[in-house]
């Protein structure tokens, strides 16, 4: 009996011990769990270090480095040079939809008041066909979204930019976009 007192306390401080140390290993790794989530969040939103943004610069390649350093150059300098407008609004029907009309209106930046003249007499039509190309290869649903027509002056530069040889396209402005 007494011998199985003792085995029975013996069994039983055994068993209580294991529980524990399970226990103790299982609020162990969720406490690291909980740590390494919460470094995460943090770091997602107050950002990185100053050096994680310099790895990221340095990844691109040269050529967006350069477009997109451009593109920052023309768009943060605030003074207008010249524009030269589009003699009439564009008007298209966008892809897939025979009833619906879109009308856009555009002014080209240039440096000075010779590349104006030459965008004007001799740049303008093909530039407006090239921008029409492209508009209509937009569905209804596409230019109705917000995003798009943001960013659609940049998306022009690019496609007209190979008409401007010799003159520096500095920017596109878009005056007019109405679905009708």
């Amino acid at each position: 009996m007494a011998d199985d007192k003792n085995q029975n306390a013996g069994d039983g401080g055994t068993t209580k011990k294991k529980p524990s140390m399970i226990t103790g290993i299982i609020a162990g790794v969720l406490v690291a769990v909980v740590f390494a989530v919460g470094i995460f969040i943090g770091v997602k939103i107050f950002g990185g270090s100053s050096g994680d943004k310099n790895d990221t610069k340095k990844d691109k390649t040269e050529k967006h480095q350069d477009e997109e350093a451009e593109d920052e150059e023309e768009t943060t300098s605030k003074v207008v040079k010249l524009v030269v407008p589009t003699k009439e609004d564009l008007i298209f029907s966008p892809r897939g939809s025979s009833t619906r009309y879109v009308v856009v209106a555009l002014g080209f930046e240039v440096e000075d008041e010779k590349a104006k003249d030459v965008v004007e007499k001799e740049l303008m039509i093909p530039i407006q066909s090239e921008v029409l190309k492209k508009l209509r290869s937009y569905s209804l649903d596409e230019l109705q979204q917000q995003g798009l027509q943001d960013s659609l002056p940049l998306i022009l530069k690019k496609e007209i930019k190979p008409f401007f040889h010799d003159i520096k396209l500095r920017n596109v402005y878009m005056s007019k976009f109405l679905i009708q």
